[in-house]
């Protein structure tokens, strides 16, 4: 059985949805699976992954990983970071991406 995606939650540079509607686990691990084989085909292999402080983040984290390790992306966990840590983090440790679970704006 597929995962039903809304094709909304694709934005100019970022994805939004709502939680548990639009955006769970399963979608996280589709957007991991989808983002891993295109960074892969594109000779890009590693990437830094984090989170937010919201209670659904880590959940959602390890589904985004669990998609981009599946794609043998090498996966940089660097957990509940603030986001330009994030961006930082990419540079510092030297990745060819990165990816946060936030809520961006929100609280």
């Amino acid at each position: 059985m597929g995962v039903a995606l809304n094709h909304t939650i694709f934005r100019a540079y970022d994805i939004r949805g709502i939680v548990e509607v639009d955006l769970d686990e399963g979608i996280y691990e589709l957007l991991g699976r989808a983002a891993g084989t295109l960074f892969r085909n594109e000779g890009r292999r590693r990437i830094v992954v984090a989170r937010d402080a919201r209670l659904s983040s880590p959940r959602f984290q390890a589904a985004l990983m669990e998609g981009l390790r599946t794609t043998g992306m090498d996966v940089l966990d660097i957990g509940m970071v603030a986001t330009p840590v994030m961006y930082f983090a990419v540079e510092a440790l030297g990745a060819d991406a990165g990816a946060i679970v936030s809520a961006s704006h929100n609280p």
